[in-house]
């Protein structure tokens, strides 16, 4: 398995997990989210390659952290994050500065 494919596999679960949790249809989340049936469906099933904007448009629509949806195993602990310290990911719109690293893989 390749770090892009298990965070797609991470990405699939938390989203499935949170939608139905919500009780949720895809349409609705659609509506919500602006992102097309055919696009969150392929995400759920690990095929789609989600930018920046998609996973930020999805934790809007969920009312949840982006981490949620890319962490494995998300912690209670408190972890302090200098901003020196990390990089900045940039998209259409969208400047993200993850507070933690996502590790996938061993």
């Amino acid at each position: 398995m390749t770090p892009s494919s298990s965070v797609r596999q991470t990405l699939a679960a938390n989203l499935r997990r949170e939608r139905n949790r919500r009780g949720l249809s895809l349409s609705e989340l659609s509506r919500l989210s602006r992102i097309g049936k055919a696009t969150l469906s392929q995400l759920e099933s690990a095929t789609g390659n989600p930018t920046i904007e998609t996973v930020f448009s999805l934790s809007r629509a969920l009312d949840l952290p982006i981490s949620d949806l890319l962490e494995t195993d998300p912690s209670g602990s408190v972890t302090v994050v200098r901003a020196a310290d990390t990089e900045v990911l940039s998209g259409e719109g969208v400047d993200l500065r993850p507070l933690r690293r996502i590790q996938t893989g061993g």
